[in-house]
């Protein structure tokens, strides 16, 4: 053993002995924390079914944080790279069970068992929109299977483990108790996860989050999207979505879900007063995809989303929590307001397609806004492309940039630079502006003169977050 190491351990022990010492004089007993047998137990159930996963992928222009040591038959290719994960066994057979992102574009994926034993997996399909994929190898023995339980029996409190390989220390467990329900990821994402803190760093996505009784309630697949290791905050996909979904994928090789083809942004303050929208909720339409239910039942660019169904919608992934459990064939339902009127669309979904997300037609328009920082100049093709943004104006602050297209001043489409300029120069203190830049889909963005609504930041309040096509 090395002398620093034992010094540390007898530095500690000395500390422990004067605590003791002092504690007794000072009238207090000390008792010793004795590691639970429950969580002990529970992991030497679980473990067995844990496996470790190294994909081979195209290399990226940084490096990847730890590459898959200690499996004999990996080299490092030209060009690429491997990257751990984590998974477990969905079925005897040889089903494992992980995350879509820990697979998406692998040329080339291993699996390690709990025994050592390294196979190779073939992807039998993945569903990006749980991030959940699920893998085959061909194992010489019936593999364990984890069983599943559902997370909404636990109770914040409860203690729960994480199993996996982070950073490929391969088959770890970390401890933690259950930190709430229905959490959000971002905007965009309709999955409602669950929070633990069981520590999660990268290398953990795909493993499973158990119970004491070792059963699977969870699938680890993120740390919040301020931070890539752990902060005592884990999101888990709950045993409620995740075991159905991969039940489709081992049955249909894909998770069939309606698709609607909308893509969609959040109101923020300045985006709704632009778009002359009550504040408070909504989402408005960026685009639609061409033939699809969206556009035949009537939406355009530039309308609000109020509800769905009856639900309230405040962000994109209200929409997209919705469609999660839809089918192709099922109706739904959109309340909608457009030029201050509100209806009612309905809209039948169909099976997601595979083409790109095309921009509607402009609508009629609410009232403008003003002058925020830019200039404008007629391209020679015809459009009108913004030329300057000035330093730390509202356009600035918003991300615009010199090149990028302005296709509407709210919903009226503007198609000189003369008229773009008129628009602005009548605006009031907000504006909403349908843009595009070169190889993206077009956006609304909400530009305010005013001074930004105080208020602390919300990691659930999504104003300004965009998604889709769902």
């Amino acid at each position: 053993m090395d002398a620093r190491v034992r010094l540390s351990g007898l530095a500690f022990t000395a500390v422990i002995a004067a605590t003791a010492a002092l504690s007794a004089l000072a009238g207090v007993m000390l008792t010793p924390v004795r590691a639970g047998g429950d969580e002990a137990r529970a992991a030497a159930r679980a473990l067995p079914g844990v496996v470790a996963i190294h994909v081979e992928q195209e290399s990226r222009l940084f490096p990847v944080m730890a590459d898959a040591g200690g499996v004999a038959d990996i080299e490092r290719a030209p060009g690429h790279e491997w990257r751990n994960g984590s998974g477990f066994v969905f079925d005897s057979s040889g089903l494992i069970a992980t995350n879509h992102h820990v697979v998406a574009g692998a040329r080339r994926v291993l699996v390690r068992l709990a025994d050592g034993t390294v196979l190779e997996a073939s992807l039998i399909g993945g569903d990006p929109r749980t991030d959940l994929a699920l893998l085959r190898v061909s194992a010489p023995a019936p593999l364990a299977a984890l069983p599943f339980a559902p997370s909404a029996r636990l109770r914040p409190g409860e203690r729960v483990l994480a199993l996996g390989s982070p950073l490929d220390f391969p088959f770890s467990v970390t401890a933690g108790v259950i930190g709430g329900f229905g959490r959000a990821y971002d905007g965009a994402d309709g999955v409602d996860y669950v929070q633990h803190d069981a520590a999660l760093n990268p290398g953990n996505s795909g493993g499973p989050l158990i119970d004491l009784s070792g059963r699977v309630v969870g699938v680890n697949t993120a740390t919040p999207r301020e931070t890539l290791f752990d902060i005592g905050v884990g999101l888990a996909i709950p045993s409620e979505i995740a075991g159905p979904v991969l039940r489709r994928l081992a049955e249909q090789g894909h998770a069939p879900r309606g698709f609607l083809g909308v893509s969609l942004r959040g109101l923020d303050a300045a985006l709704a007063e632009g778009l002359g929208t009550p504040p408070g909720g909504g989402v408005v339409v960026e685009a639609l995809t061409r033939r699809s239910p969206a556009e035949r039942a009537g939406l355009e660019p530039g309308d609000v989303i109020i509800a769905m169904d009856g639900s309230p919608v405040r962000a994109p992934r209200d929409v997209n929590r919705r469609l999660l459990g839809a089918a192709p064939g099922d109706e739904v339902r959109l309340e909608v307001l457009r030029g201050g009127e509100s209806f009612t669309i309905a809209a039948v979904l169909d099976e997601p397609p595979g083409e790109a997300v095309a921009r509607g037609g402009i609508g009629p328009a609410p009232r403008a806004a003003a002058s925020f920082g830019l200039g404008f100049e007629n391209a020679p093709g015809g459009g009108v492309r913004i030329d300057e943004v000035t330093a730390g104006s509202p356009a600035a602050r918003a991300g615009l940039m010199p090149g990028d297209w302005l296709l509407a001043v709210g919903v009226t489409s503007v198609h000189d630079a003369d008229a773009a300029r008129a628009a602005l120069e009548a605006a009031d203190m907000a504006v909403a502006l349908y843009v595009k830049r070169d190889g993206e889909a077009p956006r609304f963005l909400g530009l305010s003169r005013g001074a930004t609504p105080a208020g602390p930041p919300m990691h659930s309040a999504f104003a300004g977050a965009s998604g889709g096509p769902y």
